[in-house]
């Protein structure tokens, strides 16, 4: 995959360094939909990260300044449909980063 730059954002595949970050806003998922997801601890979160990167199913959503992991976008093959959606690190609600990773992922700059 290659990175697509926003203003504000890198999204970009998941790298084992984003495990920490990744361990923040998934240990305890605020939403349900999400508690399948939940990592128990950051050796979970390690191999979480590790699968991930490994294809693009999931894409990492990272602040440009500094490349810190701040949430995810996914697509995820099941039987008769995809799942698609974002998960993102409570911290960072409310300042209009998921939308503007959905809008980055639709055909911004790649670089």
């Amino acid at each position: 995959m290659l990175n697509i730059k926003t203003e504000r954002l890198i999204l970009r595949r998941f790298q084992e360094t984003d495990s920490l970050a990744l361990y923040a806003y998934l240990h305890e998922p605020r939403s349900s939909c999400f508690f399948s997801l939940r990592l128990s601890d950051e050796a979970a979160a390690l191999n979480e990260a590790k699968k991930r990167s490994a294809d693009d199913q999931y894409i990492a959503v990272c602040l440009k300044e500094n490349d810190e992991l701040i949430g995810d976008l996914f697509a995820i093959p099941e039987e008769d449909a995809i799942s698609v959606g974002w998960n993102f690190n409570p911290c960072f609600a409310g300042q209009g980063y998921a939308f503007d990773a959905e809008i980055s992922r639709k055909g911004c700059t790649s670089g």
